[in-house]
């Protein structure tokens, strides 16, 4: 298994917050890469839900493996924000191509400062990648 777990440090060490928020961003992408790998499939039901659906699913143990170290922050809200408060927006989708390969697509951001949601633009600050399932191991 690739399963992996990634903590997060102590955020007043840190006082830029786009910063942080890059980091926390990172993190992510690297617990839902983790996952990815693992199952050949999204994590499940993150859509709409505020990332409470994506914090319980990388933070909760699966096979005995967490993909994100709780934050404790985010222990009393089960939610994933950025640096100025605001929830991560996330956009996850499965694509098949005419020749039949498959790719996982996964974008994650912060709306940053302006705490405007413009889908990855302006100041938004964002976490993408595209993964071809011939990436994950045994397809």
């Amino acid at each position: 298994m690739f399963g992996a777990i990634f903590f997060f440090h102590n955020s007043n060490s840190i006082k830029n917050p786009e910063m942080e928020t890059r980091a926390r961003l990172l993190k992510l992408r690297l617990g839902i890469l983790s996952y990815i790998v693992d199952h050949s499939a999204l994590p499940p039901n993150v859509e709409d839900s505020h990332g409470e659906q994506l914090y319980k699913c990388l933070t909760s143990e699966t096979k005995g493996i967490r993909y994100l170290e709780e934050r404790p922050t985010w222990d009393t809200s089960n939610k994933l924000f950025d640096q100025w408060g605001n929830d991560f927006k996330e956009q996850m989708s499965i694509t098949t191509n005419s020749a039949g390969k498959v790719t996982f697509h996964v974008a994650i951001w912060s709306c940053g400062r302006n705490r405007e949601n413009e889908f990855g633009k302006g100041d938004d600050i964002i976490e993408a990648m595209d993964i071809p399932q011939d990436f994950v191991p045994g397809k």
